[in-house]
């Protein structure tokens, strides 16, 4: 995979010029490929820095450099290791071997995770590739989180490694990483995950807030009695985040999406209401999916059985309609619908949506779930989605208008 960045050139570059030597002399690239016209101006774990004749920069990753000679190739000899090893990963990937790639690439990112280049980026990317190849969506939101980092996301401007539909230009989010989890492996992983590291990569506290909104909404579905826990950890991100950062689309809808589901009364009914006007919108299918989960696992845990139910129709619209944009969610939504319908009283409905599952999504993280049990054999019962006390003892059932559809 090549991948080349386009730089604006720094300050002082120019004069590094003068010990600057041609590309072509010091560059020998994979698949005898030509190296670019301009000079060689450094050499480190990023990639090699080319300077045009008109004074643009450009970076070249080790998966497109093979050696360098000359007088950078001291500098080259200490990271050889590193790079053949970026090498070897992007080979992998090329071909799809992501279980040969995945290891190389974590071993890469305990070194390059949170650092801004190219490589970093690569490396990130290639990680988040293969983690959600496999369905390990808690072992991927610190290499996407780290993608952002080492690309400096911001709202309004395009990445620097755009070019595939792992993360969305536009929000920054994963499209296939929304922030729902139920009761199993991939929430486990996320609530236990190291993201402490996310806290000191920008000044901006976007990236710890997102990491404290997916790893709080895990651990709540893990412990939802200690939902007080949830929200005071949420509500400090929030108030260290910038409020430009509030207002960013990607920022917003997860905000939304976990607030529905871990916040106190208000919190949730105001939150629905922002998912219900995102509706109103031209949306891609990956979003509304998402905007459709919010809104169903936040109606799902109201105590009034016809607010669930109306919960139930909300999730189902993504197997119906937006299983081909988000099959990962349209699994958890079956299986969310699966067990309300069950603790309702519902039964016969169910297991028929318990057999849709396991027919369509028989691979899936929602058909791996204990509550759904395998093909063949009777689920084990449940209570349906646990309810924190300290939100619904004996309250009310919140009021809903009726959903869209």
């Amino acid at each position: 995979m090549r991948r080349i960045v386009v730089m604006a050139c720094l300050p002082g570059l120019v004069g590094a010029m003068a010990s600057a030597q041609p590309a072509s002399e010091v560059l020998v690239l994979w698949g005898d490929r030509e190296p670019p016209r301009g000079t060689v101006t450094g050499v480190d774990l990023q990639g090699v820095q080319v300077v045009t004749g008109d004074g643009v920069g450009t970076v070249l990753g080790w998966d497109v450099v093979r050696e360098v000679v000359g007088e950078r190739a001291g500098a080259f000899e200490r990271i050889r290791e590193e790079a053949r090893a970026v090498w070897r990963a992007s080979v992998r990937l090329e071909r799809e071997d992501r279980v040969n790639a995945e290891p190389v690439l974590e071993e890469l990112f305990e070194s390059l995770a949170w650092t801004r280049g190219p490589t970093s980026s690569f490396v990130s990317r290639g990680l988040l590739t293969c983690r959600l190849a496999r369905g390990a969506r808690g072992a991927a939101v610190a290499p996407w989180l780290s993608a952002l980092v080492s690309e400096g996301w911001s709202a309004g401007r395009a990445s620097e490694s755009g070019g595939d539909d792992l993360i969305d230009p536009g929000t920054g989010l994963a499209p296939g990483l929304a922030p729902v989890w139920l009761r199993g492996d991939a929430a486990h992983r996320m609530a236990t995950a190291s993201l402490d590291a996310a806290a000191d990569t920008d000044s901006t506290g976007r990236t710890q807030l997102l990491a404290t909104l997916y790893q709080e909404s895990a651990r709540f579905e893990l412990s939802p009695g200690e939902g007080a826990e949830r929200r005071a950890a949420i509500g400090d991100a929030i108030h260290a985040a910038d409020r430009e950062v509030l207002e960013e689309d990607g920022v917003s809808l997860v905000l939304e999406i976990v607030l529905a589901r871990v916040g106190g009364e208000e919190q949730r009914v105001a939150s629905r209401a922002a998912l219900r006007d995102r509706l109103d919108g031209r949306l891609p299918g990956w979003k509304e999916a998402w905007v459709r989960a919010g809104l169903g696992r936040s109606l799902v845990r109201e105590p009034d059985p016809e607010t669930r139910r109306r919960g139930v129709i909300q999730l189902l619209h993504i197997p119906a309609r937006l299983a081909p944009e988000a099959p990962g969610l349209a699994s958890l939504a079956l299986a969310e619908s699966v067990i309300t319908l069950r603790a309702i009283g519902s039964s016969g409905e169910s297991e028929l949506l318990r057999r849709e599952l396991l027919e369509r999504f028989p691979q899936s993280e929602g058909a791996g779930l204990d509550e759904i049990g395998a093909p063949g054999r009777t689920a084990p019962p449940v209570g349906g989605i646990a309810l924190p006390h300290e939100d619904h003892a004996g309250a009310p059932p919140a009021k809903e208008g009726t959903p869209r559809t």
